[in-house]
This record gives structure tokens, sequence and C-alpha cells, in this order.
């Protein structure tokens, strides 16, 4: 049962974004840590949720399913959360994909000018 005093995260990121852990060690971290609730946001993606969903009903803790969605505001780069998002939701979807396509684009223009500048880079985008 989720009570005032319960531990709560509503904010991280697995490998399906920018993360340092899987979403299956993520949540085994986090049940490690008494946290009772954890909000899985990555970055325009729910890839890693179903995963982490999964190891969460073994470890007996609540995995809120979130995202984390870049926008722009103007010319600024804003980060929306989003909480309880329905991982089948076909427009959420698309969005997501997009929104990592355009991420995508963006990283491989600073790349082709870093070459320009002198500066290649031989890994890969992604």
């Amino acid at each position: 049962m989720i009570t005032i005093s319960s531990r709560i995260d509503l904010h991280s990121h697995t490998t399906a974004s920018d993360g340092g852990l899987s979403p299956q060690d993520l949540v085994a971290r986090a049940a490690a840590l008494g946290i009772e609730v954890l909000a899985i946001t990555d970055h325009d993606t729910t890839a890693g949720l179903p995963a982490a969903q999964a190891e969460a009903r073994r470890r007996s803790i609540v995995v809120v399913p979130g995202v984390e969605i870049s926008a722009l505001s103007g010319r600024e780069e804003i980060h929306l959360l989003g909480y309880f998002v329905d991982l089948q939701n076909e427009d959420l979807q698309a969005l997501l994909g997009r929104t990592r396509a355009a991420r995508r684009e963006r990283a491989e223009k600073m790349l082709a000018r870093l070459a320009q500048l002198g500066l290649p880079w031989s890994g890969s985008v992604s």
C-alpha cells in the first residue's frame, strides 16, 4: 500500500534513453534502496517500460509508466514529464517516433558541422 511516508522517485531514466542501467537493473536498484514507487520517464520513448514493469512485479514495487517529452518553446528546449501514459496509444508513439527522428537529425547535423571544422566523429548517433 502506498502511504504518505512511501519512498517515491518520479523521474528516472534507463538505457532505453540516457540512463546508465537497464530497465530491469534500475528497478532492482530502486527496490534495494527501498523505493516503493518508481516512475520510468525515459526521453522520448516508452521502450523500457514493459521490462521495468515485469521486474517491478517480481520485486513488489510499483512502476509508474511515464515519459519525458522533448519540445521547443520558441528557441528553447523544454522537457515535459508525462505520467500513467498508455503504451499502446498510437498517437503518443507516433509523436515519440517523430521526436526521436528529429533529435537524431539534429545530432547528425552537429556531427557534420564538427567534421567541417576538422573534428570528425567515428562513432554512431543513437
